[in-house]
Protein backbone atom coordinates (compact mmCIF):
# COMPACT_ATOMS: atom_id res chain seq x y z
CA UNK A 1 0.00 0.00 0.00
CA UNK A 2 2.83 2.77 -0.91
CA UNK A 3 2.27 5.65 -2.33
CA UNK A 4 2.92 6.59 -6.08
CA UNK A 5 3.53 9.98 -6.58
CA UNK A 6 3.69 11.21 -9.76
CA UNK A 7 6.28 14.05 -10.52
CA UNK A 8 4.83 16.24 -12.44
CA UNK A 9 5.76 19.96 -12.24
CA UNK A 10 3.47 22.89 -12.48
CA UNK A 11 1.75 23.92 -15.93
CA UNK A 12 0.31 26.90 -17.29
CA UNK A 13 -2.21 26.98 -20.30
CA UNK A 14 1.01 27.14 -22.53
CA UNK A 15 2.47 24.43 -21.49
CA UNK A 16 -1.41 22.78 -22.29
CA UNK A 17 -1.43 24.00 -25.44
CA UNK A 18 2.15 22.94 -26.53
CA UNK A 19 1.91 19.16 -24.98
CA UNK A 20 -1.20 18.36 -25.60
CA UNK A 21 -1.99 20.37 -28.89
CA UNK A 22 0.16 17.70 -30.49
CA UNK A 23 -1.05 14.70 -28.25
CA UNK A 24 -5.05 16.41 -28.53
CA UNK A 25 -4.85 17.33 -32.12
CA UNK A 26 -4.27 14.32 -30.23
CA UNK A 27 -7.73 12.78 -29.69
CA UNK A 28 -7.22 11.18 -33.24
CA UNK A 29 -9.66 9.11 -34.62
CA UNK A 30 -11.67 7.94 -37.66
CA UNK A 31 -13.73 10.01 -39.31
CA UNK A 32 -15.50 6.89 -40.15
CA UNK A 33 -15.71 3.27 -40.05
CA UNK A 34 -12.89 0.96 -41.23
CA UNK A 35 -11.99 -2.41 -41.17
CA UNK A 36 -10.43 -4.10 -37.94
CA UNK A 37 -7.00 -4.74 -37.31
CA UNK A 38 -6.55 -8.27 -37.58
CA UNK A 39 -3.65 -9.39 -34.65
CA UNK A 40 -2.90 -13.12 -35.28
CA UNK A 41 -3.71 -13.40 -31.62
CA UNK A 42 -6.51 -13.27 -29.88
CA UNK A 43 -5.90 -9.75 -28.16
CA UNK A 44 -6.08 -8.73 -24.12
CA UNK A 45 -8.76 -6.36 -23.48
CA UNK A 46 -8.82 -3.93 -20.69
CA UNK A 47 -11.89 -2.26 -19.53
CA UNK A 48 -11.52 1.14 -17.82
CA UNK A 49 -14.11 2.44 -16.19
CA UNK A 50 -14.23 6.07 -14.45
CA UNK A 51 -16.64 7.14 -12.02
CA UNK A 52 -18.68 10.70 -12.67
CA UNK A 53 -16.06 11.95 -15.06
CA UNK A 54 -17.53 14.53 -17.07
CA UNK A 55 -17.80 15.05 -20.90
CA UNK A 56 -15.21 18.00 -20.28
CA UNK A 57 -12.79 16.55 -17.70
CA UNK A 58 -9.52 15.29 -19.72
CA UNK A 59 -6.75 17.11 -21.45
CA UNK A 60 -7.60 15.63 -24.73
CA UNK A 61 -11.45 16.19 -24.13
CA UNK A 62 -10.51 20.41 -23.84
CA UNK A 63 -9.91 20.35 -19.98
CA UNK A 64 -6.91 21.97 -18.16
CA UNK A 65 -6.29 19.14 -15.65
CA UNK A 66 -2.95 17.15 -16.85
CA UNK A 67 -3.63 13.69 -17.99
CA UNK A 68 -0.82 12.33 -19.81
CA UNK A 69 -1.68 8.76 -20.10
CA UNK A 70 -5.43 8.89 -21.15
CA UNK A 71 -4.04 12.06 -23.97
CA UNK A 72 -1.36 9.64 -25.07
CA UNK A 73 -4.35 6.51 -25.47
CA UNK A 74 -6.62 9.07 -27.61
CA UNK A 75 -3.59 10.52 -29.71
CA UNK A 76 -3.33 6.78 -30.91
CA UNK A 77 -6.46 5.12 -30.78
CA UNK A 78 -10.23 6.37 -31.50
CA UNK A 79 -11.92 9.00 -29.82
CA UNK A 80 -15.75 9.90 -29.69
CA UNK A 81 -17.28 13.13 -29.81
CA UNK A 82 -20.61 11.25 -29.58
CA UNK A 83 -19.53 8.22 -26.74
CA UNK A 84 -22.77 7.95 -24.57
CA UNK A 85 -23.13 6.28 -20.87
CA UNK A 86 -26.40 5.63 -19.45
CA UNK A 87 -27.69 8.78 -16.91
CA UNK A 88 -26.32 6.76 -13.72
CA UNK A 89 -23.54 4.58 -12.28
CA UNK A 90 -25.49 1.38 -11.93
CA UNK A 91 -27.46 1.50 -15.08
CA UNK A 92 -24.55 2.38 -17.03
CA UNK A 93 -22.11 -0.22 -15.60
CA UNK A 94 -25.18 -3.15 -16.12
CA UNK A 95 -25.25 -2.32 -19.74
CA UNK A 96 -21.35 -2.63 -19.87
CA UNK A 97 -21.25 -5.35 -18.51
CA UNK A 98 -24.02 -7.48 -20.77
CA UNK A 99 -25.01 -5.43 -23.79
CA UNK A 100 -28.18 -4.99 -22.53
CA UNK A 101 -29.85 -1.91 -21.43
CA UNK A 102 -30.08 -1.55 -17.84
CA UNK A 103 -33.57 -2.25 -17.63
CA UNK A 104 -33.25 -5.54 -19.76
CA UNK A 105 -29.87 -6.56 -17.50
CA UNK A 106 -32.26 -5.94 -13.99
CA UNK A 107 -30.90 -2.34 -13.14
CA UNK A 108 -33.40 0.00 -14.26
CA UNK A 109 -33.00 1.77 -11.10
CA UNK A 110 -30.45 1.40 -8.96
CA UNK A 111 -29.17 -2.23 -6.98
CA UNK A 112 -31.38 -3.52 -4.40
CA UNK A 113 -29.72 -3.26 -0.46
CA UNK A 114 -31.79 -6.40 1.16
CA UNK A 115 -29.97 -9.55 1.07
CA UNK A 116 -33.57 -11.18 -0.10
CA UNK A 117 -34.78 -8.53 -2.26
CA UNK A 118 -38.84 -7.80 -2.51
CA UNK A 119 -40.62 -8.92 -5.58
CA UNK A 120 -40.15 -6.87 -8.48
CA UNK A 121 -40.21 -6.21 -11.95
CA UNK A 122 -37.71 -7.82 -13.22
CA UNK A 123 -36.33 -5.06 -15.06
CA UNK A 124 -36.08 -3.00 -11.63
CA UNK A 125 -35.10 -5.76 -9.20
CA UNK A 126 -31.42 -4.16 -8.21
CA UNK A 127 -29.20 -6.60 -9.45
CA UNK A 128 -28.19 -8.57 -12.96
CA UNK A 129 -30.71 -11.00 -14.32
CA UNK A 130 -29.49 -14.30 -14.07
CA UNK A 131 -30.27 -15.03 -17.87
CA UNK A 132 -28.59 -12.21 -19.22
CA UNK A 133 -24.95 -13.25 -19.41
CA UNK A 134 -21.88 -10.88 -18.40
CA UNK A 135 -19.13 -10.10 -20.62
CA UNK A 136 -17.19 -11.70 -18.25
CA UNK A 137 -18.95 -14.79 -18.44
CA UNK A 138 -18.74 -14.56 -22.32
CA UNK A 139 -15.00 -14.23 -22.51
CA UNK A 140 -14.38 -17.06 -20.45
CA UNK A 141 -16.35 -19.86 -22.25
CA UNK A 142 -14.09 -18.12 -24.81
CA UNK A 143 -11.08 -18.80 -23.21
CA UNK A 144 -9.99 -15.83 -21.33
CA UNK A 145 -8.67 -15.17 -17.81
CA UNK A 146 -11.05 -12.47 -16.53
CA UNK A 147 -9.71 -9.80 -13.69
CA UNK A 148 -11.93 -7.38 -12.17
CA UNK A 149 -10.38 -4.35 -9.61
CA UNK A 150 -12.31 -1.86 -8.74
CA UNK A 151 -16.02 -0.88 -8.28
CA UNK A 152 -19.08 -3.83 -8.56
CA UNK A 153 -22.54 -1.65 -8.20
CA UNK A 154 -24.71 -4.22 -10.21
CA UNK A 155 -25.49 -6.58 -7.13
CA UNK A 156 -25.12 -6.52 -3.45
CA UNK A 157 -25.70 -10.03 -2.13
CA UNK A 158 -23.95 -13.46 -3.73
CA UNK A 159 -25.19 -15.38 -5.61
CA UNK A 160 -24.39 -11.52 -7.77
CA UNK A 161 -21.03 -11.02 -7.57
CA UNK A 162 -17.90 -10.30 -9.60
CA UNK A 163 -17.26 -14.16 -9.02
CA UNK A 164 -20.83 -15.57 -9.67
CA UNK A 165 -20.71 -13.95 -13.16
CA UNK A 166 -17.43 -15.05 -14.58
CA UNK A 167 -14.83 -13.29 -13.09
CA UNK A 168 -12.04 -15.50 -11.48
CA UNK A 169 -10.01 -13.10 -9.98
CA UNK A 170 -11.48 -10.27 -8.20
CA UNK A 171 -11.35 -7.56 -5.85
CA UNK A 172 -13.06 -4.10 -4.87
CA UNK A 173 -15.60 -2.51 -3.31
CA UNK A 174 -19.73 -3.86 -3.59
CA UNK A 175 -21.55 -1.01 -4.00
CA UNK A 176 -21.32 2.54 -4.50
CA UNK A 177 -18.67 5.24 -3.29
CA UNK A 178 -16.59 5.28 -0.44
CA UNK A 179 -13.61 7.30 1.53
CA UNK A 180 -10.38 7.32 -0.04
CA UNK A 181 -8.23 7.13 3.07
CA UNK A 182 -10.29 4.42 5.13
CA UNK A 183 -12.88 2.54 3.07
CA UNK A 184 -13.92 0.15 5.53
CA UNK A 185 -13.50 2.12 8.96
CA UNK A 186 -15.54 5.49 7.25
CA UNK A 187 -19.06 5.75 8.47
CA UNK A 188 -19.65 9.11 7.18
CA UNK A 189 -22.65 7.10 4.68
CA UNK A 190 -25.80 6.06 5.92
CA UNK A 191 -25.16 2.48 4.38
CA UNK A 192 -21.64 0.85 5.56
CA UNK A 193 -19.41 0.01 2.11
CA UNK A 194 -18.32 -3.30 1.85
CA UNK A 195 -15.88 -4.98 0.21
CA UNK A 196 -14.83 -8.16 -1.31
CA UNK A 197 -11.68 -10.14 -2.38
CA UNK A 198 -12.83 -13.60 -5.02
CA UNK A 199 -15.48 -15.11 -3.00
CA UNK A 200 -15.00 -13.55 0.36
CA UNK A 201 -15.98 -10.21 2.17
CA UNK A 202 -12.94 -8.47 3.33
CA UNK A 203 -12.07 -5.36 5.75
CA UNK A 204 -8.99 -2.80 3.99
CA UNK A 205 -7.27 -1.88 6.89
CA UNK A 206 -5.22 0.74 5.59
CA UNK A 207 -1.83 2.26 6.29
CA UNK A 208 -1.50 5.73 6.71
CA UNK A 209 -0.55 6.32 3.10
CA UNK A 210 -3.28 4.27 1.85
CA UNK A 211 -5.65 6.10 -1.56
CA UNK A 212 -8.40 3.76 -2.37
CA UNK A 213 -7.53 4.66 -6.24
CA UNK A 214 -3.89 3.25 -5.96
CA UNK A 215 -5.60 0.55 -4.42
CA UNK A 216 -7.32 -0.20 -6.96
CA UNK A 217 -4.91 0.31 -10.04
CA UNK A 218 -2.11 -1.83 -7.47
CA UNK A 219 -4.58 -5.02 -7.54
CA UNK A 220 -4.77 -4.46 -10.99
CA UNK A 221 -1.29 -4.62 -11.97
CA UNK A 222 -0.74 -7.89 -9.84
CA UNK A 223 -4.27 -9.22 -11.64
CA UNK A 224 -1.92 -8.59 -15.12
CA UNK A 225 1.17 -9.61 -13.84
CA UNK A 226 -0.08 -12.92 -12.69
CA UNK A 227 -1.46 -13.44 -16.24
CA UNK A 228 1.56 -13.79 -17.64
CA UNK A 229 1.94 -17.57 -16.25
CA UNK A 230 -1.14 -18.19 -18.21
CA UNK A 231 -1.27 -18.76 -21.77
CA UNK A 232 -4.79 -17.35 -22.15
CA UNK A 233 -5.28 -13.98 -23.27
CA UNK A 234 -6.66 -11.80 -20.32
CA UNK A 235 -9.75 -9.44 -20.40
CA UNK A 236 -9.21 -6.41 -16.93
CA UNK A 237 -12.26 -4.86 -15.74
CA UNK A 238 -10.65 -2.03 -14.11
CA UNK A 239 -13.53 -0.02 -12.71
CA UNK A 240 -12.23 3.43 -10.69
CA UNK A 241 -14.51 5.27 -8.02
CA UNK A 242 -12.61 8.08 -8.76
CA UNK A 243 -13.77 10.91 -9.30
CA UNK A 244 -16.51 10.00 -7.73
CA UNK A 245 -17.24 12.45 -4.37
CA UNK A 246 -16.04 12.52 -1.61
CA UNK A 247 -13.44 14.88 -2.68
CA UNK A 248 -10.59 13.21 -1.24
CA UNK A 249 -7.12 13.56 -2.69
CA UNK A 250 -3.42 13.38 -1.85
CA UNK A 251 -2.36 16.20 -1.27
CA UNK A 252 0.72 16.15 -3.52
CA UNK A 253 -1.22 16.12 -6.47
CA UNK A 254 -4.06 18.92 -4.61
CA UNK A 255 -0.87 21.11 -4.46
CA UNK A 256 -0.66 20.76 -8.21
CA UNK A 257 -4.14 22.69 -8.66
CA UNK A 258 -4.13 24.90 -5.58
CA UNK A 259 -4.01 28.32 -7.50
CA UNK A 260 -5.65 26.92 -11.01
CA UNK A 261 -9.15 27.18 -9.70
CA UNK A 262 -9.45 30.87 -8.42
CA UNK A 263 -11.19 32.40 -11.65
CA UNK A 264 -14.28 30.58 -10.77
CA UNK A 265 -16.43 28.60 -12.69
CA UNK A 266 -17.89 30.84 -15.27
CA UNK A 267 -14.27 31.41 -16.41
CA UNK A 268 -13.28 28.03 -16.39
CA UNK A 269 -16.26 26.79 -18.12
CA UNK A 270 -15.42 29.22 -21.11
CA UNK A 271 -12.00 28.38 -21.23
CA UNK A 272 -12.68 24.37 -21.91
CA UNK A 273 -15.38 25.66 -24.13
CA UNK A 274 -12.69 27.40 -26.77
CA UNK A 275 -10.04 24.29 -26.13
CA UNK A 276 -13.16 22.23 -27.44
CA UNK A 277 -13.57 24.21 -30.21
CA UNK A 278 -10.12 24.49 -30.71
CA UNK A 279 -9.71 21.12 -30.67
CA UNK A 280 -12.80 20.24 -33.26
CA UNK A 281 -14.39 18.29 -30.38
CA UNK A 282 -17.33 20.36 -30.82
CA UNK A 283 -19.04 23.18 -33.34
CA UNK A 284 -19.12 26.58 -32.38
CA UNK A 285 -22.42 27.15 -33.61
CA UNK A 286 -23.55 25.41 -30.89
CA UNK A 287 -22.71 27.60 -28.46
CA UNK A 288 -22.28 27.40 -25.14
CA UNK A 289 -25.23 25.90 -22.82
CA UNK A 290 -26.29 29.01 -20.68
CA UNK A 291 -25.08 29.03 -16.32
CA UNK A 292 -27.55 26.53 -14.60
CA UNK A 293 -30.33 28.28 -12.65
CA UNK A 294 -29.00 26.96 -9.55
CA UNK A 295 -25.34 27.77 -9.78
CA UNK A 296 -25.02 31.73 -8.82
CA UNK A 297 -22.72 33.98 -10.74
CA UNK A 298 -18.92 33.52 -9.23
CA UNK A 299 -18.70 36.85 -8.83
CA UNK A 300 -21.56 36.36 -6.09
CA UNK A 301 -19.86 33.10 -4.44
CA UNK A 302 -19.68 33.66 -1.14
CA UNK A 303 -16.79 31.45 -0.04
CA UNK A 304 -15.09 31.82 -3.43
CA UNK A 305 -11.64 30.38 -1.63
CA UNK A 306 -13.15 27.03 -0.59
CA UNK A 307 -15.33 26.82 -3.63
CA UNK A 308 -11.85 27.14 -5.91
CA UNK A 309 -10.14 24.64 -3.49
CA UNK A 310 -13.40 22.39 -3.79
CA UNK A 311 -12.08 21.76 -7.77
CA UNK A 312 -8.29 21.65 -7.43
CA UNK A 313 -9.33 18.55 -5.27
CA UNK A 314 -11.59 17.52 -7.82
CA UNK A 315 -8.63 18.10 -10.44
CA UNK A 316 -6.62 15.69 -8.03
CA UNK A 317 -8.36 13.26 -8.09
CA UNK A 318 -8.84 12.59 -12.12
CA UNK A 319 -4.91 13.74 -12.27
CA UNK A 320 -4.18 10.31 -9.65
CA UNK A 321 -6.72 8.80 -12.00
CA UNK A 322 -4.57 9.45 -14.69
CA UNK A 323 -1.55 8.31 -13.25
CA UNK A 324 -2.56 4.55 -12.24
CA UNK A 325 -3.84 4.78 -15.59
CA UNK A 326 -0.11 4.90 -16.89
CA UNK A 327 0.74 2.28 -14.29
CA UNK A 328 -1.63 -0.72 -15.55
CA UNK A 329 -0.59 0.14 -19.22
CA UNK A 330 3.15 0.31 -18.25
CA UNK A 331 1.98 -3.52 -16.60
CA UNK A 332 1.00 -4.76 -20.48
CA UNK A 333 3.38 -3.22 -21.80
CA UNK A 334 5.77 -5.83 -19.87
CA UNK A 335 3.64 -8.78 -20.98
CA UNK A 336 5.41 -8.00 -23.80
CA UNK A 337 1.49 -7.94 -26.05
CA UNK A 338 0.44 -3.78 -25.70
CA UNK A 339 -0.15 -3.50 -29.34
CA UNK A 340 -2.57 -6.84 -29.14
CA UNK A 341 -4.18 -5.11 -26.31
CA UNK A 342 -7.64 -3.32 -26.97
CA UNK A 343 -7.99 -0.67 -24.23
CA UNK A 344 -11.09 0.81 -23.28
CA UNK A 345 -11.64 3.72 -21.50
CA UNK A 346 -15.04 5.34 -20.78
CA UNK A 347 -17.16 7.23 -17.88
CA UNK A 348 -20.68 5.81 -16.11
CA UNK A 349 -22.51 9.15 -16.35
CA UNK A 350 -21.83 13.13 -16.45
CA UNK A 351 -20.07 15.09 -14.03
CA UNK A 352 -22.62 14.88 -10.32
CA UNK A 353 -24.07 18.24 -8.71
CA UNK A 354 -24.92 16.44 -5.64
CA UNK A 355 -23.49 16.67 -2.35
CA UNK A 356 -23.33 13.25 -0.31
CA UNK A 357 -25.69 12.63 2.77
CA UNK A 358 -23.14 12.72 5.46
CA UNK A 359 -24.36 10.75 8.91
CA UNK A 360 -20.84 11.07 10.89
CA UNK A 361 -21.49 14.42 12.74
CA UNK A 362 -17.22 15.36 12.52
CA UNK A 363 -17.61 15.41 8.95
CA UNK A 364 -20.96 17.27 8.65
CA UNK A 365 -19.28 20.41 9.52
CA UNK A 366 -15.63 20.22 7.80
CA UNK A 367 -12.83 22.61 8.21
CA UNK A 368 -12.13 24.32 4.90
CA UNK A 369 -8.71 24.02 5.66
CA UNK A 370 -8.84 20.27 5.98
CA UNK A 371 -11.24 20.00 2.61
CA UNK A 372 -9.83 16.91 0.47
CA UNK A 373 -8.31 14.83 3.59
CA UNK A 374 -9.74 12.12 5.92
CA UNK A 375 -11.54 14.96 7.81
CA UNK A 376 -13.78 15.96 4.95
CA UNK A 377 -16.25 14.08 2.91
CA UNK A 378 -18.33 16.65 0.63
CA UNK A 379 -18.82 16.83 -3.24
CA UNK A 380 -17.94 19.53 -5.56
CA UNK A 381 -21.53 20.79 -6.37
CA UNK A 382 -23.42 21.85 -9.59
CA UNK A 383 -21.40 24.73 -10.26
CA UNK A 384 -18.17 22.55 -10.88
CA UNK A 385 -20.62 19.83 -12.12
CA UNK A 386 -21.21 22.30 -14.93
CA UNK A 387 -17.63 22.64 -15.89
CA UNK A 388 -17.26 18.63 -16.06
CA UNK A 389 -20.04 18.75 -18.78
CA UNK A 390 -18.85 21.85 -20.80
CA UNK A 391 -20.58 22.79 -23.33
CA UNK A 392 -23.61 20.57 -22.02
CA UNK A 393 -27.10 21.15 -19.89
CA UNK A 394 -27.86 19.35 -16.88
CA UNK A 395 -25.98 16.76 -15.04
CA UNK A 396 -25.90 13.06 -13.94
CA UNK A 397 -28.92 10.93 -13.28
CA UNK A 398 -30.76 13.67 -16.75
CA UNK A 399 -31.15 12.12 -20.01
CA UNK A 400 -30.03 15.97 -21.32
CA UNK A 401 -26.59 16.00 -22.68
CA UNK A 402 -24.62 16.94 -19.38
CA UNK A 403 -25.85 13.38 -18.11
CA UNK A 404 -25.26 10.99 -20.76
CA UNK A 405 -22.30 12.32 -22.95
CA UNK A 406 -18.92 10.85 -21.90
CA UNK A 407 -15.37 10.82 -23.10
CA UNK A 408 -15.00 6.93 -24.60
CA UNK A 409 -11.36 6.11 -25.90
CA UNK A 410 -10.99 3.06 -27.74
CA UNK A 411 -6.62 2.07 -28.79
CA UNK A 412 -5.19 -1.12 -29.84
CA UNK A 413 -6.52 -3.84 -32.84
CA UNK A 414 -9.22 -2.23 -35.00
CA UNK A 415 -8.54 0.93 -34.05
CA UNK A 416 -5.73 3.55 -34.64
CA UNK A 417 -5.27 7.02 -34.76
CA UNK A 418 -5.53 9.37 -37.71
CA UNK A 419 -5.95 12.44 -36.10
CA UNK A 420 -9.51 13.19 -36.66
CA UNK A 421 -12.84 12.93 -34.11
CA UNK A 422 -14.67 9.79 -34.66
CA UNK A 423 -18.30 11.28 -34.78
CA UNK A 424 -20.71 8.71 -35.03
CA UNK A 425 -22.73 7.98 -31.64
CA UNK A 426 -21.42 5.41 -29.64
CA UNK A 427 -23.57 4.14 -26.76
CA UNK A 428 -21.93 1.56 -23.63
CA UNK A 429 -23.99 -1.16 -25.77
CA UNK A 430 -21.26 -1.32 -28.46
CA UNK A 431 -18.64 -2.11 -26.16
CA UNK A 432 -19.92 -5.97 -25.56
CA UNK A 433 -20.26 -6.82 -29.23
CA UNK A 434 -17.00 -4.73 -30.11
CA UNK A 435 -15.09 -6.52 -27.28
CA UNK A 436 -16.08 -9.88 -28.52
CA UNK A 437 -15.77 -9.60 -32.03
CA UNK A 438 -12.05 -8.65 -31.24
CA UNK A 439 -11.81 -11.77 -28.95
CA UNK A 440 -13.12 -13.88 -32.32
CA UNK A 441 -15.97 -15.22 -30.44
CA UNK A 442 -19.23 -16.68 -32.23
CA UNK A 443 -21.49 -15.00 -30.18
CA UNK A 444 -20.38 -11.57 -31.52
CA UNK A 445 -22.65 -12.36 -34.08
CA UNK A 446 -24.96 -15.14 -32.88
CA UNK A 447 -26.37 -13.13 -29.88
CA UNK A 448 -28.65 -10.26 -30.79
CA UNK A 449 -27.49 -7.42 -29.05
CA UNK A 450 -28.27 -3.79 -29.04
CA UNK A 451 -25.60 -2.81 -29.85
CA UNK A 452 -23.38 -3.26 -33.21
CA UNK A 453 -19.68 -3.79 -33.53
CA UNK A 454 -17.40 -0.71 -33.72
CA UNK A 455 -14.53 -1.87 -35.41
CA UNK A 456 -16.47 -3.29 -38.36
CA UNK A 457 -17.15 -1.27 -42.01
CA UNK A 458 -20.36 -0.09 -42.26
CA UNK A 459 -23.27 0.92 -39.29
CA UNK A 460 -27.18 1.11 -39.37
CA UNK A 461 -28.60 4.42 -39.22
CA UNK A 462 -28.51 5.05 -35.29
CA UNK A 463 -31.44 4.86 -32.80
CA UNK A 464 -31.07 4.45 -28.90
CA UNK A 465 -33.59 5.12 -26.06
CA UNK A 466 -32.20 6.20 -22.35
CA UNK A 467 -34.42 6.31 -19.31
CA UNK A 468 -33.99 6.78 -15.41
CA UNK A 469 -36.08 7.94 -12.32
CA UNK A 470 -38.64 9.48 -15.44
CA UNK A 471 -35.80 11.11 -16.97
CA UNK A 472 -35.80 9.85 -20.62
CA UNK A 473 -34.72 10.24 -24.34
CA UNK A 474 -35.20 8.59 -27.72
CA UNK A 475 -32.76 9.67 -30.60
CA UNK A 476 -33.00 8.85 -34.09
CA UNK A 477 -29.84 10.21 -36.20
CA UNK A 478 -29.69 13.58 -35.37
CA UNK A 479 -32.92 14.06 -34.08
CA UNK A 480 -33.10 13.81 -30.28
CA UNK A 481 -36.17 13.50 -28.26
CA UNK A 482 -35.40 14.41 -24.23
CA UNK A 483 -37.64 15.24 -20.93
CA UNK A 484 -37.02 15.48 -17.15
CA UNK A 485 -38.95 13.33 -14.79
CA UNK A 486 -42.56 15.28 -15.00
CA UNK A 487 -41.23 17.57 -17.60
CA UNK A 488 -42.86 17.82 -21.46
CA UNK A 489 -40.91 16.19 -23.93
CA UNK A 490 -38.39 18.84 -25.85
CA UNK A 491 -36.72 17.87 -29.53
CA UNK A 492 -33.59 19.00 -30.72
CA UNK A 493 -31.54 18.88 -33.66
CA UNK A 494 -28.13 18.24 -31.95
CA UNK A 495 -26.31 17.80 -35.26
CA UNK A 496 -26.87 21.69 -35.38
CA UNK A 497 -27.59 22.11 -31.97
CA UNK A 498 -26.24 19.83 -29.43
CA UNK A 499 -26.24 21.85 -26.40
CA UNK A 500 -30.32 21.50 -26.39
CA UNK A 501 -30.86 25.21 -26.46
CA UNK A 502 -33.78 25.46 -29.69
CA UNK A 503 -36.77 23.33 -28.68
CA UNK A 504 -38.26 22.22 -31.75
CA UNK A 505 -41.63 20.64 -30.49
CA UNK A 506 -43.33 23.02 -31.32
CA UNK A 507 -42.22 23.80 -34.92
CA UNK A 508 -42.32 20.05 -35.76
CA UNK A 509 -45.06 18.64 -34.27
CA UNK A 510 -45.20 15.62 -36.91
CA UNK A 511 -41.55 14.77 -35.90
CA UNK A 512 -42.52 15.23 -32.36
CA UNK A 513 -45.58 12.67 -32.15
CA UNK A 514 -43.96 9.76 -34.44
CA UNK A 515 -40.40 10.07 -32.23
CA UNK A 516 -42.64 10.08 -29.08
CA UNK A 517 -44.93 7.13 -30.24
CA UNK A 518 -40.71 5.74 -30.97
CA UNK A 519 -40.13 6.00 -27.49
CA UNK A 520 -42.90 4.14 -26.27
CA UNK A 521 -42.30 1.18 -28.20
CA UNK A 522 -38.66 0.75 -26.77
CA UNK A 523 -39.66 1.71 -23.61
CA UNK A 524 -42.14 -0.69 -23.47
CA UNK A 525 -39.64 -3.44 -25.34
CA UNK A 526 -36.82 -2.83 -22.68
CA UNK A 527 -39.37 -3.41 -19.72
CA UNK A 528 -39.59 0.76 -18.70
CA UNK A 529 -42.47 1.62 -16.30
CA UNK A 530 -44.18 4.92 -15.10
CA UNK A 531 -42.07 6.86 -12.54
CA UNK A 532 -42.41 6.59 -10.14
CA UNK A 533 -42.13 2.66 -9.76
CA UNK A 534 -43.61 0.99 -6.69
CA UNK A 535 -40.77 -0.93 -5.47
CA UNK A 536 -40.01 -3.20 -2.73
CA UNK A 537 -37.02 -3.01 -0.25
CA UNK A 538 -34.03 -0.26 -0.11
CA UNK A 539 -32.07 0.85 -3.13
CA UNK A 540 -29.23 3.00 -3.84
Amino acid sequence: MNSDRPAVPAFSRRDFVRTSGAAAAACWTRAKLGAAVVSRTRPNVVCIVADDLGFADLGCYGSEIHTPNLDRLAAGGASFAQGYSFPRCCPSRAALLTGRTPHEAGLGFMVAHEEKPGVNPAAYQGFLRAEVPTLAERLRAEGYRTSLAGKWHVGEHRPHWPCDRGFEESFGLVGGACSYFDPSGSRAQPRVRRFFRNDREIVIRPDPDFYFTDEIAREAVEQIERSQRDSRPFFQYLAFTAPHWPLHARAEDIALYRDRYREGWDELRAQRHRRQVELGLVDRRWGLAPRDAAVPPWSAVTNPAEMAHKMAVYAAQVHRLDYQVGRVLQAIDRTGRRDETLVVFVSDNGGDPSLPPVVEPRLQEYDPATLGGPRSYTGYGPGWGQVSNTPFRRYKRYAHEGGIAVPLILHGPGFRGNREWRREPVTLLDLAPTVLAAAGSPAATRVAWRGRDLAAAGRAAFTGGWEHMGHRAYREENYKLVAGDGEPWELYDVGADRCELRNLAAREPQRLAAMTAAYERWAKAAGVLPWPVALQGNFG
